[in-house]
């Protein structure tokens, strides 16, 4: 959601030389769920703000110069259900197209440590949020602070267990130039229970992915804010890890959703195999708004699985937000609530703990 917002308040006509990007990664971030081969596009229609997000997010992505070539329009569908506006969208591809904006309008940016939140920074009244400092001690002063940190935010932050962060899991299959040439265009083809896969890309790679109610990390951890440790889900980035890919069990519900298909690749060779983190709220909506306690510090969280088709539009209504003009019902939608079960959130179970879960890790230390 930061870079989107960081393009709105360009396109909004703020002055691009006042606006400041931090991040670990440049983007697109490493470290970020974006940061993928595709991501699906669907029409969400679980509630009125879904449905309206949802449609202005596609007519952007069909209609507007810098997002419209990362949409590919195949469909999705399962046997008899077809979408045929879906697709998926080159999720990596669309935000360093962003990026290349960003930088090429005169956005300020700081990475590395330099760009790693460690805290807010506040006014003598102690409430009032006038910039953040990050994990090497620079000091960057802003009107408005905007906390788009996707799965890392509730291990920054006390968000008073709203957000609770999990990981799915995908693997790569990689397809000979004519077997690529049959699948060209192959719709999204998804399955509540099974998982789902997408077209090869130009590389001939596949990507499949399988559905359950992810993996937790939790750890005894103090996010800024909380009065004292407490037990987070703190996610774990592939990008500092790269060893790291998913637990046993997942290579097998991965081979079941390949059998099932795509079964004449069944036996073959599975690589990338990796964990994709984004953070859940017990009611799957979005958390955008100005924190209770800190004024001028903004929560722009709480993906909950389906955040990254809103790409093209989700930065307008936090430029929104800042300027006071969020509609009524987004603004009670995306209100701060503590309370529910972020844990299970979406899903029918709750997820299970990669402490409980062999077969991920392969640190050369252990």
């Amino acid at each position: 959601m930061g870079a989107s917002t960081a393009l709105h308040l360009i396109r909004t006509g703020y002055c691009p030389q006042n606006i400041t990007v931090l991040d670990t990664y440049p983007i697109p971030s490493a470290q970020s769920a974006g940061y993928d081969l595709n991501k699906i596009m669907s029409v969400r229609i679980r509630n009125e703000v879904d449905l309206q997000l949802s449609l202005e997010a596609r007519y952007m992505w069909y209609n507007d110069e810098l997002f419209k070539p990362f949409f590919h329009n195949t469909g999705m569908g399962w046997k008899a259900i077809f979408a045929k506006d879906g697709g998926w969208l080159a999720a990596a591809k669309a935000i360093n197209a962003i990026g290349e904006v960003l930088k090429s309008r005169g956005v300020n940016f700081g990475f590395g440590s330099a760009g790693s939140f460690k805290k807010p920074l506040f006014a003598a009244d102690g409430t009032t949020c006038i910039g953040v400092e990050t994990e090497d001690g620079t000091r960057y002063f802003a009107d408005k602070v905007i906390l788009a940190t996707g799965a890392w935010s509730p291990a920054l932050v006390d968000l008073e267990d709203q957000c609770c962060s999990k990981a799915w899991v995908f693997a790569y299959l990689q397809l000979s130039q004519e077997e690529a040439a049959e699948y060209r265009n192959t719709p999204v083809v998804y399955n509540g229970e099974l998982g789902f896969f997408f077209e090869p890309n130009e590389h001939g790679i596949i990507k499949v992915c399988d559905e359950f109610p992810g993996f937790s990390r939790f750890k005894l951890h103090q996010p800024y804010g909380a009065a004292a440790p407490r037990a987070v889900s703190v996610p774990r980035s592939h990008a500092r890890h790269p060893t790291d890919t998913y637990p046993d069990a997942s290579e097998v519900s991965i081979r079941r959703a390949v059998a099932t298909f795509l079964p004449r690749f069944k036996n073959r060779q599975l690589f990338n195999r990796a964990m994709c983190w984004c953070t859940d709220t017990a009611d799957a909506a979005l958390l955008i708004c100005e924190h209770p306690r800190w004024k001028n510090f903004i929560l722009a969280t709480g993906d909950s699985g389906h955040t990254f088709k809103l790409l093209p539009n989700i930065g307008k209504h936090v430029v929104e937000l800042i300027e006071g003009t969020l509609a009524e019902d987004l603004a009670e939608a995306w209100r701060w609530r503590p309370g529910g079960d972020a844990l299970k959130s979406r899903r029918a179970a709750p997820a299970k703990d990669l402490a409980d879960m062999p077969g991920w890790r392969h640190d050369p230390a252990l």
